[in-house]
């Protein structure tokens, strides 16, 4: 699923033919998206209605609507408990939203959330946070989904303002967007200490992992691409490219290793980049 801001809408691309299947509408300024894969469910972030929707992938109608906060904008599916967590990045909060009951609550934290996580291992919900008042601090705020409460904090340097960030399959490891100071930090979670540091992108947004073949790809809103590799547990940076400006978006097909870039405006037209790490 590809979304589409400027249009309110959600193209459902095939990987494999390489062409749009379907194209859903009538999601007012739809920012984050994700799918479950069991039930063929989207679920989609609409910042101009301040609504989470739930779509039938297989015939684009939307089964419902909930309100998720002043500026819904990441979020993350629990598939063990059939919930949805969504950033409500100006709300100062985390909404949660329990599909299987219907019921939402609200966490309030104190800043700005950026893009919330959600790890099955220890069941945990991780959400980046920028202080508000310092303007200087932040920190990872680690949530117990059932208490809905935070549990623990990691916190980031200051000037940081995080954004972007991964939790490991394991848990161990938080890889976090300082969008103030351009970096990716790689984040020890159990001794709460920064083990690695790089330069990426201004402003930079989203990062995939293919743990598969130890692939990590930063894109930014300045356009700058970064690419990194793992090995022996260590990230190497293999180099930055600029792709077009406001590449922000961008997933890693673990099954064929391709990068997916959702490009906003290429000589006046929306175009899917799709590229290959060599």
């Amino acid at each position: 699923m590809i979304a589409h801001l400027g249009d309110s809408s959600l193209l459902v691309f095939d990987l494999v033919h390489r062409k749009v299947l379907r194209i859903i509408r009538g999601i007012p300024s739809v920012h984050g998206v994700t799918l479950d894969p069991k039930t063929g469910r989207i679920f989609a972030t609409a910042t101009g209605s301040d609504r989470l929707f739930e779509i039938r992938m297989a015939t684009g109608k939307t089964l419902r609507t909930y309100p998720a906060g002043h500026h819904p904008d990441g979020l993350a599916f629990d598939p063990v408990h059939n919930r949805v967590f969504v950033s409500d990045e100006t709300g100062d909060a985390v909404t949660e939203i329990d599909l299987s009951q219907g019921s939402i609550r609200t966490l309030s934290l104190p800043g700005e959330v950026g893009n919330t996580r959600y790890n099955k291992t220890n069941n945990t919900v991780f959400s980046p946070v920028s202080e508000k008042g310092t303007e200087k601090k932040g920190m990872i705020a680690e949530i117990d989904p059932e208490s809905l409460s935070v549990t623990g904090t990691i916190p980031v340097p200051d000037d940081c303002h995080p954004h972007g960030e991964r939790v490991s399959p394991d848990g161990s490891e938080i890889d976090i967007l300082c969008q103030k100071t351009a970096t990716l930090l790689i984040v020890d979670r159990s001794h709460k200490t920064i083990r690695q540091s790089f330069p990426v992108g201004v402003d930079p947004d989203v990062l995939s992992v293919d743990v598969k073949r130890g692939h990590m790809v930063v894109a930014s809103e300045s356009g700058v691409v970064s690419v990194f590799h793992r090995t022996a547990g260590i990230w190497k940076k293999m180099g930055d490219m600029y792709v077009s400006y406001r590449a922000h978006t961008v997933v890693i097909d673990p099954g064929t290793g391709l990068v997916y870039l959702p490009l906003e405006d290429v000589h006046g037209k929306p175009v899917l980049r799709i590229m290959k790490i060599r």
